[in-house]
């Protein structure tokens, strides 16, 4: 990601500069008792407006060592891991389909609490929306990375894409096997075993590998004709 924050030598310096909206807000909280704080975070109150995330954040970080505090604390987190599914499912059609939506929610999350409670890095409360596309978009970098660099070690994927069954090889059959899949280019074994043994689509296999559907259908077309030679 690219958002740092470098500590400040003096108190002063520490102290951030929320978008007025949510100061606006911080200062309202301010003033209630825990009971209207609580009716605030979980939206049981119509006479104000919905709490920015970058508030609840802030009001997390505060009151996060406060036992007196505490049901507001897992109310603001639930509003925060709420927003955070929204917007995966939002997102649904342009992330990884080898991945639920659950599983990039629950990763995203983890990601975004990390950064929350790093004492020196104030951007979640001041612009939570850019550290979240950017915490996004390193998941499904890191992901895909980890999918396109896991199919080399998958015995399965590999005899599967040449059709041939994972059990039962004979040792001249397995050794004629991997000597063809490593005469191959490191893109072009990776095309054939996510298309062949992950069966997965030429749409699915270009975002793994980072490339357009039709490189993907050259790098298979050329894997296939070289095998066969």
């Amino acid at each position: 990601m690219c958002l740092h924050f470098q500590p400040a030598k003096d108190a002063a310096a520490h102290q951030l500069s929320h978008p007025d909206p949510v100061e606006n807000q911080l200062a309202q909280a301010e003033q209630m008792d825990e009971r209207e704080q609580l009716l605030w975070a979980t939206g049981q109150t119509r006479s104000l407006e919905p709490l920015a995330v970058e508030t609840a954040i802030s009001l997390i970080r505060k009151y996060r060592f406060v036992v007196e505090k505490t049901a507001i604390v897992t109310a603001l987190v639930a509003v925060v891991d709420n927003k955070i599914k929204v917007v995966v499912a939002q997102r649904r059609r342009r992330l990884p389909r080898f991945l639920s939506i659950q599983e990039i929610s629950d990763d995203l999350s983890s990601r975004v609490w990390t950064h929350v409670f790093a004492v020196s890095d104030p951007w979640p409360e001041i612009c939570f929306w850019r550290v979240l596309s950017h915490l996004l978009t390193d998941l499904v970098r890191n992901r895909r990375k980890q999918k396109a660099d896991s199919i080399d070690s998958d015995r399965d994927a590999r005899v599967t894409a040449l059709g041939l069954p994972a059990d039962g090889l004979s040792l001249e059959v397995a050794v004629e096997l991997h000597q063809q899949l490593m005469r191959l280019g490191l893109n072009q074994r990776r095309a054939c075993w996510l298309r062949f043994g992950y069966g997965l689509s030429l749409v699915e296999t270009a975002s793994v590998l980072h490339r357009t559907p039709r490189s993907v259908a050259n790098l298979v077309k050329a894997a296939k004709r070289q095998i066969g030679d």
